[in-house]
């Protein structure tokens, strides 16, 4: 399960998010509805929802959404949704739907190929082209939190970190009002990420994405896809005396 952390991130002030999985069972929906519980501890700032591609989870996705926010009370949860395997017509539909039960925090995301990781995207005839465009009628729709990602390591399909930046900044121009960022695992990839960031006016908060290790093995393989490095073992260890 993702997560992450809200700025500003002073001591104290640290304040988190969560991203949870539509359950795809009876089973599954009491497991995370026992863990939405125990990290309602953490206070966190909002939570949110996955969404499949070309809405191949939206009934539960919707359902799972619903009872956070109807029975759970956690007000800011946030509906994911993408441009996948879907037109433009359905998408707003889906928008219109969330709206409907209480949704006023979306996370707009283009999506993975429908091929899977590491094929070629091609936009979907008569859907939208990107995130950006995404953004825009969500935004169109009315004064909604909108949430977008954010490469530091750059995204995988990206021929470099100022064409990423060049679309964040399309994505903010179109109502973005917050970054969430691809997992990573060296703070100075963020660092430098943020200065260039800002330097090019872009001015909306930057939260930097966390995903916890309980394999090794599956998340270096799922970073290679994602295009986030895993720093070699012995970067960190303290070198012989000289």
């Amino acid at each position: 399960m993702p997560i992450h952390t809200l700025y500003p991130a002073e001591r104290g002030n640290l304040r988190l998010s969560f991203e949870y999985f539509p359950p795809k069972n009876d089973d599954m929906e009491a497991q995370l509805f026992q863990t939405v519980a125990a990290l309602s501890a953490f206070d966190p700032a909002f939570v949110t929802m996955t969404y499949g591609a070309g809405g191949s989870t939206k009934a539960r996705s919707l359902t799972a959404v619903r009872r956070m926010i109807h029975d759970e009370g956690i007000a800011n949860t946030a509906a994911h949704l993408t441009c996948v395997g879907a037109t433009k017509a359905e998408v707003d539909a889906v928008v219109s739907e969330f709206i409907d039960n209480g949704v006023h925090h979306f996370v707009a995301l283009r999506g993975d190929p429908q091929g899977g990781i590491g094929m070629r995207y091609e936009p979907f005839a008569g859907g939208y082209e990107n995130a950006a465009a995404l953004a825009a009628a969500i935004r169109a729709k009315g004064d909604f939190e909108i949430s977008v990602s954010a490469y530091p390591e750059k995204h995988p399909e990206s021929p470099d970190v100022d064409a990423d930046i060049d679309m964040l900044k399309r994505k903010v121009d179109n109502g973005a009002t917050r970054a969430l960022t691809q997992f990573f695992f060296d703070n100075n990839d963020f660092e430098r990420y943020l200065e260039r960031v800002r330097r090019a006016g872009i001015n909306i908060p930057i939260v930097p994405g966390i995903m916890p290790i309980n394999n090794l093995a599956g998340i270096s393989k799922f970073a290679g896809l994602c295009g986030a490095r895993v720093p070699r073992r012995d970067r960190y260890a303290a070198g012989p005396s000289r």
